[in-house]
């Protein structure tokens, strides 16, 4: 079982991001925060687009996964002409730009996740880089969009949990409402899923908690969580099942860290 948290405290913790072209009512921003229902979108068209994060003096992250929202809409308008990048620098991009995580040539074949639109990828932890910026490269000119981008670290429980105390998932098929901490609302319809999850904290240390709650739930209430399991081995995930969630409820009652498990519910939000 290889199921992992995908969180992301980057956007959050960049003291400016600017994109070199958007329209006013679909900017930037929608890539990170909102429901599925929002997206970003080229003023005009063009061959390059570039959304760029400036974390502030001092401040570094590395990453290790890359998460393409409709990245199908691409696609659609060029197919097999259409990069995908992940870039970090030490200098705002004057002359440090390295390609972290990409891919070329993106077709319906590269496609995953619960509707079929999505791009992922992953790799080894990254050197750590204060400037970070999301690239599209197209061979025609044409709007690029899409609706959602999320780049950073794992968090995984595998790696620290005890082997026999595995977590449990379950999922409810029916169609709910609901409204994240952040106040984000998001309507019910059909398809939409609840799903359960316990880990049990059984043998993780006082520091992996911590590293859990420092990096995962401090940003739920605002960005979704991400759930993906790269192995067909734990029902009712299948391989390479991607989970976009807003966590409802984090925990139990009572101090979580006296806890011998944690219990989320996520809500899936999936675009129409």
């Amino acid at each position: 079982m290889e199921l992992k948290l995908a969180y992301q405290d980057i956007p959050l913790s960049a003291v400016t991001s600017e994109a070199n072209s958007e329209e006013d009512d679909h900017p930037h921003h929608n890539l990170i925060y909102g429901s599925s229902s929002l997206f970003w979108r080229r003023g005009a068209d063009g061959t390059q687009s570039t959304i760029t994060f400036d974390l502030g003096s001092g401040n570094t992250r590395a990453v290790e996964y890359a998460i393409f929202r409709g990245a199908n809409l691409l696609i659609a308008e060029a197919d097999n002409e259409v990069d995908l990048s992940i870039r970090g620098s030490t200098d705002n991009f004057s002359v440090s730009d390295v390609s972290v995580l990409s891919t070329t040539n993106i077709t319906d074949s590269d496609l995953t996740g619960p509707h079929n639109e999505d791009i992922i990828l992953t790799g080894s932890l990254s050197t750590a880089y204060r400037y970070w910026r999301i690239q599209i490269d197209s061979t025609t000119s044409f709007q690029h969009l899409l609706r959602k981008c999320f780049f950073g670290q794992f968090f995984d429980f595998d790696s620290n949990a005890d082997v026999r105390y595995p977590y449990q998932a379950n999922y409810d098929k029916l169609g709910m409402g609901f409204t994240s901490d952040a106040g984000t609302q998001f309507r019910s319809y059909s398809g939409k899923r609840r799903r359960q999850y316990r880990f049990n904290w059984n043998g993780m240390s006082d520091s992996v908690r911590e590293d859990f709650e420092e990096k995962v739930l401090k940003y739920a209430a605002f960005m979704p969580i991400f759930l993906y399991e790269d192995a067909q081995n734990h029902a009712p995930l299948n391989a390479f099942e991607l989970v976009y969630g807003w966590v409802n409820g984090t925990f139990e009652s009572g101090e979580w860290e006296d806890l011998n498990s944690l219990s989320l519910d996520f809500v899936e939000d999936l675009a129409s």
